[in-house]
């Protein structure tokens, strides 16, 4: 008889977990409190506009890499067409000078020492670094849990010529390497790669992997990736519900043997997983009977990550030409929230697209970041 699984959360982790159980012989049913897949995985319907919450790019989209290989595990990644944008973004200043962060490592080392002479010994540094790493693969063909000795070993050989590197870029923040640049645009563009709290090597393999078109974003956006994942789900047989919240993991002598639904339904299984929030699903969920003292200092002591803030426009017109992302100041800066205001702009035209909005339309986002939770809270 197949051991019955129950899952907690439609995201990509829950549904991915869904279908990898589905493969191996298990029986499972995933519980998810929003009327869709996907988790932050979204997107919002307003008319006939969709308006994307996720997806800027997704690794693994040239088909030579391993995460190509894991993607295409739970979805036919033949059928997804990318986009891989010569210029990722622009970054300008109102001086009117611009930076144009192109995916060609190349190109990008170019203009950027063309706009930032000053700055190419700190230039080169950078896009030597992203040549380097675009030659560094992941070992995806296995589980963590599952290598052996040998595969350690072997991992660890084939990241030998990488570690110093490796070691120089994760003791930097985004912010320490713009801090190094003597033009303030460089400054600003290093800046709004990556968020500034971010280790710089984000930025690194971010660019190299753009620089390997393997940063693609895929036409139909984030909620027909995450429906791709479903389908893929209840072909194997899983079962997906919605609006179905959990309130309760059933426990029996410290064994988890089942979830109980906010309607007061419970669903027993041998096994329970939960790809939910993980504070909610230890502290209620669970009750918070089960808190190491590792996962309270994790909870106390990490820094959160920044809320945002996304407004979305659907505009009757088309802008053929115009940087998918630019990042502009502002004359007068917008007040985010009581806290915080922000003097420059970050635009997001979805006209590589098409699927966002009818024929002549375009879609436009922006998002900005608040810390001040109680502020959108006392706005509903």
């Amino acid at each position: 008889m197949k051991k019955k699984v129950n899952i907690i959360g439609a995201g990509i982790a829950g549904l991915s977990a869904g279908c990898y159980l589905q493969m191996n012989g298990y029986e499972t049913e995933i519980f998810e409190l929003h009327s869709l897949p996907g988790g932050l995985c979204t997107a919002w319907k307003r008319g006939d506009y969709t308006f994307d919450g996720c997806i800027h790019w997704l690794v693994g989209s040239n088909p030579s890499d391993p995460f190509y290989s894991l993607w295409n595990e739970l979805i036919d990644m033949k059928t997804i067409t990318f986009v891989e944008p010569e210029e990722a973004m622009r970054v300008e200043d109102k001086e009117g000078r611009y930076i144009r962060v192109f995916s060609d490592i190349d190109k990008l080392q170019e203009e950027m020492s063309s706009k930032a002479p000053a700055d190419a010994g700190l230039i080169r540094q950078f896009t030597n670094a992203v040549r380097k790493f675009s030659t560094f693969q992941l070992p995806l063909e296995k589980a963590p849990e599952t290598c052996s000795l040998l595969d350690k070993f072997s991992f660890l050989l084939k990241c030998l010529p990488y570690f110093k590197d490796m070691k120089y870029w994760m003791g930097m923040t985004a912010q320490d390497l713009a801090d190094q640049c003597t033009d303030p645009l460089l400054r600003k563009t290093f800046l709004y790669m990556f968020l500034p709290e971010m280790a710089a090597l984000f930025l690194v393999f971010t660019q190299a992997w753009r620089h390997k078109k393997n940063a693609g974003y895929p036409i139909g956006g984030s909620l027909d990736f995450a429906r791709r994942i479903e389908d893929t789900c209840l072909k194997l047989g899983g079962k997906v519900n919605y609006d179905a919240r959990v309130s309760k993991i059933v426990v029996e002598n410290d064994t988890a043997k089942g979830i109980q639904l906010a309607n007061g339904e419970v669903h027993r299984a041998d096994i329970v997983i939960s790809a939910a929030d993980g504070h909610c699903t230890i502290y209620d969920m669970l009750e918070g009977k089960y808190v190491s003292s590792k996962i309270q200092r994790h909870y106390d002591q990490s820094k959160v990550f920044p809320s945002y803030v996304q407004v979305s426009l659907g505009v009757g017109r088309t802008f053929e030409g115009i940087p998918h992302t630019t990042v502009f100041p502002l004359e007068t800066p917008i007040k985010i929230d009581d806290s915080q205001a922000s003097d420059h702009m970050g635009i997001r035209i979805f006209n590589f697209d098409p699927s966002m909005a009818p024929q002549g339309k375009t879609v436009m986002t922006s998002i900005f970041p608040t810390d001040d939770h109680s502020y959108w809270e006392t706005l509903r």
